[in-house]
């Protein structure tokens, strides 16, 4: 099982935020981001922890099975028994967001794009994608928000601009919008306050 912090404003909340962060981080590595969103009044945020420890407090979404080859399957199944445990069966599925960062937005872009029913919005950042991957029909209207920085060192900024022409062009998504930042393999505040309009103009308070 999946562990995970669960931060609350108040009891009875509407909407879930699934923070999802990179390669080699814990379930701490993104609260410091509340510091900087305003819809939190009617938001749980759930910071959830990748499965596979690295080093001490450094955490992965897979493991290399053998030279180049990344297990898939189990990381969807632990996430899948998280989502129907403690989102699907808590949260209308349009009141249901992801967030992820680098590693973590790969499961943004490959989990998050293939859940059974039309979500919310999908934010990930300095990430990058698998060849064609998939993505479920129902999810075509889904509001995608990627963010990257310009001069990021780990993930080229190659690979959000090949996703969202990806799922822009080849996959026909309605709603995807690129944002670039000055800066690194960082979350830049450019793009958090993109976000903080989006969930703010759908009146998520």
């Amino acid at each position: 099982m999946l562990i995970f912090d669960n931060i609350d404003s108040k009891s009875n909340n509407s909407y879930a935020v699934i923070m999802l962060h990179g390669y080699g981080g814990n379930s701490n590595s993104l609260k410091p981001l509340l510091n900087m969103l305003s819809f939190q009044n009617n938001v749980s945020f759930y910071f959830v922890q990748a499965p596979y420890l690295i080093k001490e407090n450094a955490y992965s979404w897979s493991y290399e099975v053998s030279p180049g080859v990344w297990d898939r399957d189990k990381p969807k199944s632990l996430l899948d028994d998280f989502f129907n445990k403690f989102i699907f069966s808590n949260y209308k599925y349009s009141n249901i967001f992801l967030l992820g960062f680098s590693q973590g937005a790969l499961i943004c872009f490959e989990y998050g794009l293939n859940i059974k029913n039309a979500i919310g919005g999908v934010f990930p950042i300095a990430g990058f994608i698998s060849d064609s991957p998939a993505i479920n029909d129902c999810q075509i209207n889904t509001p995608l928000i990627i963010g990257h920085g310009e001069d990021d060192q780990i993930v080229d900024i190659s690979s959000s601009r090949n996703a969202y022409n990806y799922y822009s062009k080849i996959k026909k998504m309605n709603n995807v919008e690129l944002i670039t930042y000055k800066g690194g393999h960082k979350i830049g505040l450019k793009y958090l306050k993109a976000i903080n309009l989006f969930m703010n103009q759908k009146n998520i308070k």
